[in-house]
């Protein structure tokens, strides 16, 4: 059986690459490859060591976050073998960003097996204060499965704005991945200055390790903007390492001064 496990999403960490990872549900995960944990107390019901403060009742777990917390486990380890299931269990979770992130990993789980199916759910969700939790967790599983889509469902204007860039710069990735050159005709054409930001220099790092002059055709074709700038200065960036001088005379056709300078910066660090 495929099964992902996703890692909640940073614009920070999407645009260093970080991919879906494929879980061991028969053993403990990494606290942070699991949805977060709930109370300051991480085991409410032990008894502290010999020489350990009684924990403060006021920090102690409530019955209702020990149940949001016994639900999580629960959907967790049921996640690859029910996702169905599992997603009617999570809506039990009280927390909010909990229950999103939850369900997101349960919801991830089942697009590897019916990615057409998470879709229908996700557009019948109506969940608003967990709805950008499960975006954020689902989407990148949603993208591995079926780029295209997802970039049509974020063009659409059907994501959350909160995780439009996380959304944009994983799509791009996975897009990447298949076919660059489909990929950054979607990029190019952002009319969103933060957006843009978020998916040009994915597409460019990545572009630039299948086919390394193919981002240079792509960026001459660009006409003079925003787009353009910003594409010189990703493709500046990949080649730093490699082609220090040749990055340097894609940094000059930067007119931005801020953006220049910042390109040069990222250069001379790689030096």
């Amino acid at each position: 059986m495929k099964s992902v496990m996703i890692i909640p999403v940073l614009m920070t960490v999407l645009a260093a690459g970080v991919w879906l990872v494929a879980p061991d549900l028969g053993r403990r995960e990494p606290a942070e490859s699991r949805p977060a944990k709930i109370g300051r107390n991480s085991d409410p019901g032990r008894h502290p060591a010999e020489g350990e403060e009684e924990p403060n009742k006021s920090t102690a777990a409530s019955p209702a976050l020990v149940k949001d917390r016994s639900l999580v486990e629960t959907v967790i380890e049921m996640a690859t073998s029910d996702p169905v299931q599992a997603l009617k269990r999570a809506e039990a979770i009280a927390d909010p960003k909990l229950r999103g992130e939850t369900m997101g990993f349960a919801a991830a789980q089942w697009a590897a097996l019916d990615a057409d199916a998470v879709f229908a759910w996700l557009e019948a969700r109506h969940d608003e204060e967990a709805r950008p939790f499960i975006e954020r967790m689902v989407f990148p599983a949603l993208a591995e499965e079926d780029p295209v889509r997802v970039a049509a469902w974020l063009s659409e204007g059907k994501a959350q704005p909160q995780v439009m860039e996380a959304a944009v710069a994983a799509t791009v990735q996975r897009w990447t991945q298949r076919n660059p050159a489909t990929a950054a005709e979607w990029v190019g054409s952002f009319a969103d200055e933060r957006l843009l930001k978020a998916a040009v220099e994915p597409l460019i790092s990545l572009w630039v390790k299948q086919e390394r002059e193919a981002p240079a055709k792509w960026i001459e074709g660009l006409p003079a903007g925003i787009t353009k700038e910003e594409a010189c200065a990703a493709y500046a960036a990949a080649l730093a390492l490699s082609a220090p001088e040749e990055a340097k005379a894609w940094a000059a056709k930067i007119e931005t001064k801020d953006l220049a300078e910042a390109t040069r910066k990222r250069i001379a660090a790689a030096e």
